[in-house]
């Protein structure tokens, strides 16, 4: 087992503290609109942002969006490639 170190304990404190915060941000976010309950939630979504400042501080930016429409596209690995003819006469360049 690996030796535990203050930096270690310091950094997984940090992170843990973090995440719960993060969550707190979300779940005070869905009960002030009244869609504590995730069957109410068709539809909306929250998308968050983080911004890191010159100083080292990190701010968290949190948006509860109500999905009007979407639309979904498929990128597959199928390519096609063709042969380009060249013009011969390089003044048309």
């Amino acid at each position: 087992m690996p030796k535990k170190t203050i930096m270690g304990s310091l950094l997984n404190t940090f992170r843990y503290e973090r995440q719960r915060a993060r969550d707190k941000a979300q779940r005070d976010l869905w009960d002030r609109n009244k869609l504590s309950n995730p069957v109410q939630r068709d539809g909306y979504k929250i998308e968050s942002e983080v911004r890191v400042g010159k100083d080292g501080r990190e701010v968290t930016y949190f948006a509860l969006w109500k999905r009007v429409d979407e639309e979904a596209i498929e990128v597959s690995i199928d390519v096609k490639s063709e042969v380009i003819k060249l013009k011969e006469d390089k003044e048309d360049w």
